[in-house]
């Protein structure tokens, strides 16, 4: 039994999935997001254990990631 996605793409036009940017889309998208993910927590990190005086802006940017997060579950 074919998955979902196999079935799709059997009928999908070979010039169409040429054509698309989806993927390379979506591996950017990733990639981004994976680095900002990582880099807000290196910043937290310094910031928390490092120098012990986190401030408003780092829980700020701690919300707006995880806010972000969010939304990129759903952009799948």
């Amino acid at each position: 039994m074919r998955s979902i996605g196999a079935k799709v793409m059997a009928a999908v036009s070979p010039e169409y999935a040429h054509q698309t940017k989806g993927p390379r889309i979506l591996a950017v998208f990733w990639t981004m997001t994976s680095l900002a993910l990582l880099l807000v927590a290196a910043r937290l990190f310094i910031r928390i254990k490092v120098l012990r005086s986190p401030g408003a802006d780092d829980w700020l940017i701690a919300a707006s990631m995880v806010s972000r997060c969010g939304c990129s579950g759903f952009a799948i």
